[in-house]
């Protein structure tokens, strides 16, 4: 799971909280805007326009190769300068992403279908640990070795073999794999028909 988070830039010391735990629940975070200098009381006048523009363009990659987005929102009577977040979600929403509210619904796109909202950060940290368990739950039947076994030759000893190289031609994969120590069944020999 690739995930960008999403705040106001005031909640920017809970974000690196919320980043770290991502971490350790084996989420790749690929938003990298808490990680930058700037204090979290700092003005978008004491920025230069060169940095904004660099800072949204990298942001919007960012949310370009993620496939969930988190947003920690703020009440919506709370009086922001800054509204860069409020973007993200629309970019979000615009992709199709795995969508995570965590706190009140600031706005009225927060209601819309496909959004999950929890009110605390711990039980959005729980929905995500099931939505790891049933992406790693699809693909438990390719894990299992008995069913990679029926796409991998095995030679007589049990190890596998190397897959052929495609060069324009289709690759013969056994469609069983067989057991080590066991023989195949030899052609018999048919009598020729001169011999008779």
């Amino acid at each position: 799971m690739k995930a960008y988070l999403a705040a106001h830039y005031s909640r920017k010391m809970e974000a690196i909280q919320a980043v770290h735990d991502l971490e350790d629940m084996n989420i790749e975070v690929v938003s990298t805007w808490h990680k930058e200098r700037h204090k979290p009381s700092t003005s978008m006048h004491e920025v230069s326009s060169a940095f904004c523009r660099r800072t949204a363009k990298r942001d919007i990659k960012e949310l370009q190769s993620a496939d969930t987005f988190i947003l920690l929102s703020v009440d919506p009577d709370f009086k922001f300068t800054r509204g860069g977040h409020c973007v993200e979600e629309g970019w979000a929403q615009a992709l199709k992403l795995r969508f995570l509210l965590v706190g009140p619904r600031q706005n009225v796109f927060c209601y819309l279908p496909g959004i999950k909202r929890v009110k605390t950060w711990e039980a959005g940290k729980r929905w995500l640990a099931k939505q790891l368990t049933a992406t790693i739950g699809q693909y438990a039947d390719y894990i299992n070795f008995s069913t990679l076994a029926r796409f991998i030759p095995i030679d007589a000893w049990g190890r596998a073999k190397p897959l052929p190289k495609q060069r324009g031609k289709k690759i013969r994969i056994f469609k069983g794999a067989k057991c080590p120590n066991t023989k195949r069944p030899r052609k018999t020999m048919r009598p020729s028909k001169k011999q008779s």
